[in-house]
Formats: structure tokens, C-alpha cells, sequence
């Protein structure tokens, strides 16, 4: 049996497009601690960011972390890009982004086991990753830190200090 897919130029802005839907489904109905749609972080995180690659990941970089049934499906011979898949459990039809091998390792180590990872290992393997992984936690820092009330002083210090292990990689480079 034969599978045919209609792949997108991976390289044309309608990939993000693709990721800012599978964005916008994932986190349907989640509000960030100040009350705002929990999308406006991705979407502020993705505007930060430069290139086509960096936009599509930073938009994403919380869907796998916020939506467990959310899946990451490898290459294999008849499909050559990785996706990321809603899936019609989740949305009721198809909602996925095809995915470079960079920007699905990117996007799995911005991927957070919350009980299982600690967030100083986290760090370490965003680290271990470095490039496109690096660049998109320090805009998700950024955007973080310019709004975190008073009151999320120990999660101001995790961030910065996650920021100052961080922002030296891209320097070097």
C-alpha cells in the first residue's frame, strides 16, 4: 500500500501558518497567570524570533508540554519530515505541522516532563541541544520575565538564571 502525502515546501511561510493553527488549537481555552489566552505568549515568543525555522518552533514550543495526547511522529520511509500531530482525538480533524529533523529536536528538548524532569536538567539538555533550541527558550525567557507580577519572585530567579546559562551559547556562535 502506497501513502501519498502533499507535503508543503518546507521552506514556504505556510508551514507557519500550519503551526500558529496547531498553536492556536493546543491551547484553546488555557490562560497565562495574568488571565490572557495562553496563545498570545506562543505568538509573542514566535514574533521575536527571525527565521522561518525559529518562528515555527517558538510558536510550538509549549504544545507538547500543554497537551499530553499532542504526539511528535518521526520520519520514516514513506513520510521524510517529522510532524506534529493534534490529531482528530484532540481537534476533530487533522491539525499538524510537518517538522525538520532541527526543529523536531528543538522542540523535544524545549519539552519539559513536569514530575519527571527538573528544571535545572531541563536547562542542561536545551544546552546539550543548543541552536534553535537555545534561541527559542531565551525568547520564551524574555517574553516570561517582562510581565511575571511581583509575587513569582522564585520564578523570576529560576528564569534568570536559566537565561544566564543560556545567553552565553548564542554568543559564541
Amino acid at each position: 500500500m502506497t501513502i501519498m502525502v502533499n507535503v508543503v515546501d518546507m521552506e514556504s511561510e505556510q508551514r507557519f501558518q500550519q503551526a500558529l493553527q496547531v498553536a492556536h488549537v493546543a491551547h484553546k481555552g488555557q490562560a497565562r497567570y495574568n488571565g490572557e489566552p495562553y496563545v498570545y505568549h506562543s505568538i509573542r515568543v514566535a514574533g521575536a524570533l527571525s527565521s522561518l525555522s525559529e518562528r515555527i518552533v517558538g510558536v510550538l514550543h509549549d504544545v507538547l508540554e500543554e497537551k499530553p495526547l499532542a504526539r511528535l511522529v518521526p520520519k520514516s520511509d514513506d513520510i521524510k519530515f517529522w510532524v506534529l500531530d493534534l490529531g482528530s482525538a484532540l481537534t476533530g480533524s487533522d491539525c499538524f505541522v510537518w517538522l525538520h529533523d532541527y526543529e523536531a529536536e528543538a522542540l523535544a528538548a524545549l519539552t519539559r516532563s513536569k514530575g519527571i524532569q527538573s528544571y535545572s536538567d531541563y536547562i542542561e539538555t536545551i544546552k546539550s541541544v543548543g541552536g534553535l533550541a537555545v534561541i527559542v527558550k531565551l525568547a520564551d525567557l524574555a517574553d516570561n520575565l517582562k510581565d511575571l507580577p511581583p509575587a513569582k519572585e522564585s520564578l523570576r530567579k529560576r528564569y534568570e538564571k536559566a537565561r544566564s546559562t543560556l545567553f552565553p551559547l548564542v554568543c559564541n556562535e
